[in-house]
């Protein structure tokens, strides 16, 4: 009879959590139009239906033919696109394959890593069909990857601290579901959502269990899907795997640890030959997802120096603002007692990990416009490692620690919806762009005001709900105005939708704009500005 009342005491208390973390969840889907990248994902899936590539509209161009090398040409949706590639020697890495529609209008393959999380996309909008206008409903999509990290964390939880595994699940998916970053990061279109923790969680359970049970099928296949879900992940994890794998040969030779690096490297190779064999059946680019890694990795030459310690502790300063101070600190006193206690490769591996996946990325300057959405997939596992070392601790102190340890607890539960409350009372742009308001009001000034075939200077995410062809506001058209004004020179471009911010700048550009265009709208965070 107990044994029935505890299990569904158990039950309910993860019905009720899960409640609220969907409560948070809509409640960010609700005032959060998409935004900046989430628009080339939704045009991505929305173009495997309909012209069967994972590519979008990336604004006007005007390129050097002499910098190119034409692939193909293809009739695409009652529309020529024209294949390219940069040359090599220009250096070009991020976007080296494009097409080219109408001489100026540029699409450019979402192959950032390989497409999983398109073409998974693709599937949800032919059964769900959405416009721009309720474009932002694409984000429901990522709960069905969202039941997979609960469970993730159930079985986490439960292969590493088997006494105590329903509690420290509760607690766990308590942190998750209260913590601003972890709701704000599954709202988000991306990978890096809730199929990248997901998966990668799904990746630490199937190493431990193959370890344990000398098992190792689960562990190839989840080293595919990871492949196929990020590049940048699946880095971050191997790395840290190999780090542990060191430590576990050095501190218990009993370890079956070849064995599993031995299944990884058999799912690498899994990966490449399909991978490839997917890219040849749709014409897609092999390389492109290498190609824009590397480019990360290339930018920042110094990454592996140690110049770039100053850059890595500022980056990891702002990852625990993002996810928490208290969280953070707890995580670094409990860092201490799997050190202080004998080796146990199980408890060391979590805290391997998510050490390895911040530092890894605050060394690459992992940020997305200041949303750090790269670090997302450490999140689940975090809460396992700080639920499950803390309760393990409280029921072998005295009473008078448990009291103590306790307290720190519920501190720890309150701070977090303190937080948790603080992002429901925010405005809007709580992914990127904070506290940014007004995006679909400008868009349909604009739309209003410009007729279909103008092309106009914005932000892409603008120029997607107003349904014009634009020259990204972005990068150097915000500080350089020889181009700025050369640019709109060309293409007869009577408009611009701008930040108020830039606008009011006492800078080069802030006084062309007001110099050039008359004030024509203004709405939340933009104007829009006419041409004099």
């Amino acid at each position: 009879m107990r044994s029935n009342l505890y299990s569904v005491t158990f039950w309910a208390t993860v019905v009720a959590i899960i409640c609220v973390f969907l409560s948070l969840f809509a409640l960010q889907v609700q005032k959060n139009p998409l935004r900046w990248d989430e628009v080339d994902y939704f045009q991505c899936m929305e173009n495997v239906i309909r012209l069967g590539l994972p590519i979008y509209y990336a604004g006007e161009v005007k390129i050097d033919p002499h910098l190119l090398v034409y692939l193909s040409s293809r009739q695409l949706g009652g529309q020529e696109f024209v294949f390219y590639r940069f040359k090599p020697e220009t250096g070009i890495l991020k976007e080296t394959f494009f097409a080219i529609v109408g001489d100026t209008s540029r699409y450019t393959y979402g192959m950032w890593h390989p497409p999983l999380y398109i073409y998974l996309g693709s599937v949800f909008l032919r059964l769900v069909p959405l416009a721009p206008e309720n474009s932002h409903l694409l984000r429901y999509f990522n709960l069905v990857f969202s039941i997979g990290i609960f469970i993730g964390m159930l079985c986490l939880s439960r292969e590493i601290y088997p006494s105590l595994y329903k509690p420290i699940f509760l607690f766990a998916l308590l942190f998750y579901a209260l913590n601003p970053l972890a709701v704000r990061g599954s709202v988000l279109v991306d990978y890096n959502a809730t199929l990248g923790p997901g998966v990668a969680i799904w990746f630490v359970i199937t190493y431990l269990y193959g370890v344990r049970k000398n098992s190792w099928w689960g562990l190839i296949l989840s080293t595919i899907v990871m492949l196929f879900t990020s590049l940048g992940i699946a880095t971050s994890l191997l790395l840290a795997i190999g780090l542990h794998s060191v430590l576990s040969l050095l501190l218990d030779r009993r370890q079956k640890i070849g064995q599993a690096i031995g299944a990884i490297i058999i799912g690498i190779i899994f990966f490449v030959l399909f991978f490839y064999a997917f890219c040849r059946l749709f014409q897609l680019p092999f390389s492109q997802p290498f190609l824009h890694n590397f480019a990360r990795a290339k930018s920042n030459k110094g990454f592996l120096s140690y110049r770039q310690i100053p850059i890595i502790l500022d980056y990891l300063k702002w990852y625990t603002y993002e996810i928490g101070l208290p969280v953070m600190s707890i995580f670094a006193c409990l860092l201490l007692r799997p050190i202080l206690s004998k080796y146990h490769p199980q408890r060391f591996l979590l805290p391997t990990v998510i050490i390895v996946g911040l530092i890894s990325h605050a060394a690459l300057k992992a940020n997305a416009y200041w949303f750090p959405k790269y670090i997302l997939f450490l999140l689940p596992l975090l809460f396992v490692y700080i639920a499950g070392e803390g309760l393990t601790l409280l029921v072998t102190t005295s009473k008078s620690w448990k009291i103590l340890f306790g307290a720190i607890a519920l501190l720890l539960v309150i701070t977090c919806a303190v937080h948790s409350l603080h992002w429901i009372q925010h405005p809007g742009g709580t992914l990127y762009d904070k506290g940014q308001e007004g995006i679909i009001a400008i868009a349909e000034a604009l739309k209003a005001t410009t007729t279909s075939d103008e092309v106009v200077l914005c932000p892409k995410d603008v120029g997607f709900f107003a349904g014009r062809k634009f020259i990204q506001l972005f990068g150097a058209y915000l500080t350089e105005v020889n181009l700025v004004a050369t640019r709109i020179q060309e293409t007869n471009a009577r408009f611009v939708v701008a930040p108020r911010d830039l606008l009011n700048t006492n800078t080069e550009m802030g006084k062309f704009l007001h110099n050039e265009f008359t004030l024509e709208y203004e709405t939340g965070s933009f104007v829009l500005l006419r041409k004099r």
